[in-house]
């Protein structure tokens, strides 16, 4: 049984998908609870607003592939968002395969993000 909700996971501009990657792992965990998860290349700023009936940002505010930061670069979106203190580019690299808040902070629209 699904709870009704869908939820869109976008990854950066070459949607790369590692399993280590906490994205790919939320995805999974999202999944096996039977909740509705679209994965895919980023699309535009209508194209999320019309996937969601609510959007959250989750990004850094040292991510060198963004020197501009996320809240900068996707101001048009006017979306919630999540900064992680010191997460770089939120990748395995940078620390972030599991990511035990992730989950909480789908299900749950009260939940702040928290660093791993």
């Amino acid at each position: 049984m699904t709870s009704g909700r869908r939820f869109l996971v976008l990854h950066g501009w070459q949607n790369r998908r590692p399993q280590e990657h906490w994205q790919w792992q939320l995805v999974e965990a999202l999944r096996c609870a039977g909740e509705q998860v679209l994965y895919q290349p980023r699309p535009d700023a209508a194209a999320i607003a019309a996937a969601a009936g609510s959007t959250r940002l989750v990004c850094s505010n040292d991510d060198p592939y963004c020197p501009e930061t996320a809240p900068v670069a996707y101001a048009d979106l006017a979306v919630d968002t999540d900064i992680i203190p010191g997460g770089q580019h939120l990748d395995p690299d940078a620390g972030y395969g599991a990511w035990p808040s992730a989950i909480a902070w789908c299900l749950d629209p009260m939940v702040r993000l928290l660093a791993r």
